[in-house]
Order: structure tokens, then sequence, then C-alpha cells
């Protein structure tokens, strides 16, 4: 029988609607997409996460801010019920006013930053005073002491530039991953070199417990869940291929597939052969449009010959 894995974290998307048309996009987000979760979803989606002891959330869009007053209504709707509540925004709309709600409910902010260069950000996010506004935002955040992080995805089109001298902030890097609206095209080799699984890569010494946890379920799917506006439930806010169910008409506890939280590597088409299956991380929805139990596009390795290719022969056959 399947082991059963304590979910620890959801993200919730409120809306599909967003003030920018960021050329990475994980969602199918963008200024024209209207789509959202109604008030009454909304208190559905809250009401399951705590029957099942869920402590940690995320509500996402899109852009949440755009949903005004109906998301501060949202977010009182959750009361003091969850240690941690968390809102991942591009951060153009926070003004005073937004920080003395996140302030007073003790709000979290998750915000995305892709350059130190203002006019950088600004090619990703297609929006032109984008950079300049999420900066004034982290000015304010930091004013009213509000606690928030910063992603920032990189692609061969944005320079992250040089830190400042006295800035309040560190970027968190992370290549674009390969799903939704992005292709191959967002790389550069020296991207390319940086993710890709390599003999070099595999050298550091295995901790026990990771194997471990590698062995009895994904690393992302074991411990986390995704709503979307409709209500359908996914095991990662970035896949769509793998599908829980839908808390419309039943319970989150009962949806569950113990087989998605389960997926280790022993599943997964040519890694199941391989002797080094336990030792990389695996991300499903980071696929370049391959199926949902191909071997990561990024894996430099063949199991059936034992050997390793060459990078830039590799970067030139995936281009």
């Amino acid at each position: 029988m399947a082991k059963t894995h304590k979910i620890d974290f959801v993200w919730i998307e409120l809306t599909q609607q967003c003030n920018h048309q960021c050329i990475f996009c994980y969602e199918k987000s963008s200024p024209h997409n209207t789509k959202k979760m109604s008030f009454k979803d909304f208190c559905t989606a809250i009401d399951n996460l705590k029957d099942f002891e869920i402590k940690k959330i995320q509500l996402i869009g899109g852009e949440p801010l755009l949903l005004g007053s109906q998301l501060k209504k949202m977010i009182q709707y959750c009361g003091n019920d969850f240690d941690y509540l968390e809102i991942f925004t591009n951060a153009t709309l926070i003004n005073e006013d937004w920080c003395k709600f996140f302030q007073k409910n003790n709000i979290r902010i998750a915000l995305s930053l892709h350059s130190y260069n203002p006019t950088q950000h600004d090619k990703v996010t297609q929006k032109k005073g984008s950079g300049k506004a999420t900066q004034k935002a982290i000015e304010l955040l930091t004013k009213h002491y509000i606690k928030f992080r910063i992603a920032t995805v990189k692609t061969k089109y944005n320079q992250l530039g040089k830190k400042p001298n006295k800035s309040p902030y560190q970027l968190k890097i992370d290549n674009a991953r390969l799903t939704e609206r992005e292709d191959f095209k967002l790389y550069n080799f020296a991207m390319f070199k940086s993710k890709a699984i390599t003999k070099e890569r595999l050298k550091s010494q295995l901790q026990e417990k990771r194997i471990i946890e590698r062995i009895s379920g994904h690393p992302c799917f074991s411990q986390k869940l995704y709503i979307s506006h409709n209500l359908d439930v996914y095991p990662c806010v970035m896949e769509r291929r793998f599908l829980h169910g839908n808390i419309k008409k039943q319970k989150l506890i009962k949806i569950i597939k113990p087989a998605i939280q389960s997926l280790s590597k022993d599943k997964i088409e040519t890694c199941k052969i391989c002797e080094f299956r336990y030792a990389c991380h695996d991300c499903r929805p980071d696929s370049m449009g391959a199926d949902k139990l191909q071997k990561p596009w990024y894996c430099s390795y063949d199991p059936v010959t034992g050997t390793w290719e060459d990078l830039k022969k590799m970067f030139k056959r995936l281009k």
C-alpha cells in the first residue's frame, strides 16, 4: 500500500489576470485573462485546508492585488487559522494602504524582481516602469517592517546587474523552468551548463535522509498542493498534468492520490534504470513539453551506455 504523506504547504490561485506579461510565465496569466476564484470557492478551499490541518499557504495569481477589496475579504476569512500566510505578487500595486493591511494581518510577501537594473527587469515583464515600481514597493515593505522575500527568474534576455552597495535585498536566482509559456530559447549556454545534471555535479556525498525521502516519494508532490481558481487540485503550482481531483463536490482529504505523492525516479522513463536516480532533484513540470514521465531534459547521462553527453553538443541538439 502506498505511503500517505503529510501535506504541509498549499498554493491557492486567486486569479489568472495579471498587469504584466512575463516572458517565462508559469501560469497562463495576462492582462486579458479574467478567470478568477469566487469568494464562495475561496471559502470552500480554506475550509478544506482547515479540516486537513494545513498551516502554511500562499495566495497567488496572476496578480492577487488586482482583486483589491476582494483580496482583503479573502484574507480576513482566513482568520488566525494559519501560521504562515504569504502573497506572491509582482509588487507594483503595493502602496501605503496595502502595507498597513499586511502589517495588521501578519501577511508575508513574496515578490518577483528579475534584475538590480529596472530596465532589465522590464524586459522580462514586458511592462515599462515595472522595475522602478517594484523597487519602490520594496522600500515601502522595509519601512513598514513587513517580512518579504524575492524570487528572480533568469533568462538569456535579462542581465541581473550588480547589487548596489546599500541594497536592502539580495536576488535569489532561478533559471527559467521550461513549462507553460517557456521554451529553450530562453537559455544561453552558461545557463544550461549551470542547470545540467553532470558527472561533476553528482560527486558530492549523498545524505541518507535525502535518499530515503526520494525513494518513498516525490520531493515536492509528496508535501505540497496547488488549488486552481476553479478548485482543481494539483501537486505543484507549475504542474497541470497530474490531477488529484476537484474539491467542489468532494473533500480534499478524499481526493489526494497516494500514487502522485509517492512518484519517485523508479517510475520515470530511463531514470528508473539509472544508478544515480536518487542523487538528483526531480522537477516534473520542468519538462520542455515532454511526457510527464520522461527523463529530465537537462540530464546528460545515458544509463544504458553509462556515458555522459558533451554539454556543448547537448546544447546544440536541444536548440
